[in-house]
């Protein structure tokens, strides 16, 4: 009998999607999946998440070796969607993903293929998978998902965990153990370990005297130290510029110098912030410096702070700072208003402050802030 789930999918244009699924159920039911299974590009973890969601597991590199076999991409394509439809589709259960590279092969995928794929699977596995953590990312996965970007909600970035070390997947999984890694992988994760303290050692030996740190946990901290430089700072800033997670590392944040630095609630900073705005005269300020970065789009800066645009309310501008890991700390000299948005942990994207500093906003009638407009 016709399956009235995939009817339904069809009629709503994911025929593609109803072709590869019922191919790989018909090989399935004919015993002729046996070459896909070998290759284990795809495989379903045998571990949950920490919310008790079933976790798949991608190795992308493993597809140049099904050449030989004939094992092509849109079999393993079809394979995955075997794997995951009963349950994200059928159930609509919620999932997560672990995209595992190494570095040293080819994943075999292209920009295309992600496009192509995203538009043809059904929205379940958009609204549904509740992580992507991406192991040992290269530049050119980083690059391929900045390209996609015009495609993702900004709730993806929120999903996205950049696991540049096996032991970052603990935000996934309870025990990174669980997930049965191969042994060349958790290999290739201990080289880039020994390759990483060598050069903080002779980092450590020649360069002294300057430690930066930002550090955001409990109710969020900035600090900015000088002095001898320590592993944890040295390792921050060796690392932040490829993942901002690295923030986040316990040996990070204890290898910081205190200097200059505060821990406080969001609460605490928002009324410090209308503290000093209400001794501010609403000056008109002097834009001394202006950038545009892929992350926060353009900005403009005056007397060491950035610049907000208002829009409406008054619409004087609002200064202040933002961090890359989205954390906002922002006043107004026009309203003797203070805003402060502190996040528990790093996140690639500004979605979460947007979305927060809009409700602020709307609350005390101060218009539309631009936050990162034209960034991610």
């Amino acid at each position: 009998p016709a399956d009235p789930v995939l009817q339904g999918l069809a009629s709503a244009g994911h025929s593609e999607y109803v072709r590869l699924y019922t191919a790989a159920a018909t090989a399935r039911r004919e015993n002729t999946l046996a070459a896909v299974e070998a290759l284990g590009a795809v495989q379903r973890a045998p571990c949950v998440d920490r919310a008790g969601r079933p976790v798949f597991l991608f190795y992308p590199s493993r597809l140049a070796a099904g050449g030989a076999s004939g094992v092509t991409l849109e079999r393993v394509t079809a394979h995955a969607l075997l794997l995951m439809h009963e349950h994200v589709v059928a159930r609509g259960g919620e999932y997560a993903v672990v995209w595992v590279t190494n570095n040293l092969e080819p994943d075999e995928l292209g920009w295309r293929w992600f496009v192509s794929t995203y538009r043809m699977v059904p929205h379940a596995y958009h609204k549904q998978m509740r992580s992507l953590a991406v192991v040992h990312p290269a530049v050119s996965t980083r690059l391929t998902l900045l390209a996609l970007s015009y495609l993702l909600r900004a709730s993806f970035w929120d999903k996205l965990v950049y696991a540049d070390r096996v032991e970052f997947l603990d935000e996934v999984v309870e025990s990174v153990a669980a997930l049965d890694l191969p042994a060349g992988l958790l290999e290739y994760d201990r080289f880039l370990d020994r390759e990483m303290a060598a050069t903080t050692a002779q980092a450590e030996g020649h360069a002294g005297g300057f430690g930066l740190g930002a550090a955001l946990g409990g109710g969020g901290g900035l600090g900015l130290g000088f002095g001898g430089g320590g592993g944890g700072a040295s390792r921050l800033l060796r690392e932040l510029p490829i993942s901002a997670g690295v923030a986040n590392l316990s040996e990070v944040r204890a290898g910081l110098l205190p200097g200059l630095g505060a821990f406080a609630t969001a609460e605490g900073m928002a009324r410090l912030l209308a503290g000093a705005a209400s001794g501010l005269q609403a000056p008109s300020w002097h834009v001394a410096a202006s950038e545009v970065s892929t992350l926060f789009g353009e900005r403009r800066w005056a007397e060491g702070l950035q610049l907000f645009e208002r829009r409406g309310g008054g619409s004087a501008d609002m200064v202040g700072l933002q961090s890359a890991g989205g954390s906002l700390a922002l006043c107004c000299p026009h309203t003797r208003t203070g805003i402060a948005i502190l996040l528990n942990g790093v996140q690639l994207g500004c979605g979460p402050t947007r979305e927060l500093l809009g409700a602020a906003c709307e609350e005390l009638g101060l218009g539309t802030v631009d936050v990162a407009e034209g960034g991610l």
